[in-house]
């Protein structure tokens, strides 16, 4: 089982999945409940919604 606090970074949730061939990761408070589930492909979703916001071409005028 692979868990994070919420004060990981979303990079270092990604090598983790990666390492460990996981599918979700597990996001744990400070005392132990769980706060939520991180899914691999929500984690690529805002990578792409990144890129993509990044590289927009600019309207000729």
């Amino acid at each position: 089982m692979i868990t994070f606090c919420p004060q990981s970074s979303l990079m270092v949730a990604m090598i983790q999945v990666i390492a460990h061939c996981a599918y979700f990761i597990w996001v744990l408070e400070d005392d132990y409940n769980l706060m939520g589930v991180i899914i691999f492909k929500g984690i690529l979703k805002v990578f792409k919604i990144i890129a993509n916001s990044r590289h927009k071409p600019e309207m000729e005028q």
